[in-house]
């Protein structure tokens, strides 16, 4: 038609001078929709460019989301097999001190020149029953010579008071001191125990009775298991010395600590994250989130008493909030926490700063 002839023509090659006299002689109608075909036909060939630089970067976005995906991926099963690695070498090094500490004992029952050392060590672990049955009967003793707190009855700041039931990770008959006075006699009491300040119910606690003795009386005779014990260490007028079964015991016991690699640590405060080794587990770790401070430390407490016997390495979950708890925990464990040989922030692998990780005393 002769809206797209001259286009055709033009792309065909034919001279300038006919297409220019062919355009002369079109009317106004034909030439103004020639030019409205051709501004379609332009606009039309942007569209088709934008259209496929648009398909272009979507195929690069794609291309994009898939290395990130993969770089996920990867990172993850790193994580995963850098664990396996901690553990497999935790467990490689527990088995290596096993296999030593066993060579050892088949040594000693082999070597009879060492039967006094274990002759020395029994007769040390009786004295250690004789000793435990003696506390037991002087917790007994106190609470025999112990009142219940009165109702209404007023306490003061520094006033020792004896638990009559077991609390915060301490046996009945223990010594506690008044941390705040409570004159009036009403509601929990807040004493000091063990370096752990806790409120306690007025049940638990009672008034130690003063008992008058005989006037001029003797003094009081060592009770027997510390005679015992100053038997069994070789301890004579006054005066320390060590028999030869003593020195044996320790020049054995030294000799164990080497082999065992479970020589009594020193304490050394605040650690860097990563420092303290440890592979965290359920087992391990232990939830105080939404605590106070005080029954966080006494929860702590007895989870430190359980794992310097057990993993060696316990994980406080704190979490983040106002950061109040976090900052509590760890003044305190800063502060000389008994059963603390060092603490640090928790590892990035761990997840970071809402754990403090403490290295328990053997």
């Amino acid at each position: 038609g002769e809206s797209f002839a001259l286009e055709a023509a033009e792309r065909l090659g034919l001279p300038g001078r006919v297409l220019e006299r062919a355009d002369q002689l079109l009317d106004r109608d034909a030439r103004l929709y020639v030019q409205l075909a051709r501004d379609a036909e332009a606009q039309a060939e942007r569209l088709r460019g934008e259209t496929e630089a648009l398909a272009a970067q979507r195929r690069e976005a794609e291309q994009a989301a898939r290395r990130a995906d993969e770089a996920r991926a990867s990172f993850a099963q790193r994580e995963l097999d850098v664990r396996a690695e901690v553990e497999r070498e935790v467990l490689g090094r527990m088995a290596e001190r096993e296999a030593r500490l066993t060579e050892l004992v088949q040594r000693l029952r082999e070597d009879p020149s060492l039967g006094l050392v274990g002759d020395s060590l029994e007769e040390l672990r009786a004295v250690k029953r004789t000793v435990q049955a003696e506390a037991a009967d002087t917790a007994a003793s106190r609470l025999d010579g112990a009142r219940a707190l009165r109702a209404g009855e007023g306490v003061e700041e520094g006033q020792q008071l004896v638990l009559l039931e077991d609390a915060l990770g301490h046996s009945n008959g223990e010594t506690v001191t008044v941390a705040s006075p409570n004159r009036k006699g009403r509601g929990k009491v807040e004493v000091l125990c063990g370096g752990v300040t806790a409120k306690l119910e007025r049940h638990q606690l009672g008034v130690p009775e003063k008992r008058a003795g005989p006037r001029g009386a003797a003094a009081r005779t060592p009770p027997a298991g510390a005679r015992a014990m100053d038997a069994a260490l070789g301890v004579a007028a006054g005066a320390r010395v060590k028999t030869a079964a003593e020195k044996k015991r320790e020049r054995f016991e030294k000799e164990l600590q080497s082999l065992s690699g479970h020589s009594q640590p020193k304490r050394r405060g605040r650690a860097k994250p990563g420092d303290i080794a440890g592979v965290r587990s359920e087992s391990n770790t232990v939830d105080v989130r939404g605590m106070t401070i005080a029954e966080a430390q006494g929860v702590l407490q007895r989870a430190m008493k359980r794992a310097r016997t057990h993993e060696g390495v316990l994980y406080i979950l704190h979490g983040h909030g106002t950061g109040a708890l976090k900052r509590s925990l760890r003044e305190w464990l800063n502060s000389g926490a008994a059963g603390v040989a060092a603490w640090a922030p928790g590892d990035r692998a761990d997840g970071g700063d809402a754990f403090t990780v403490v290295d328990c005393l053997a």
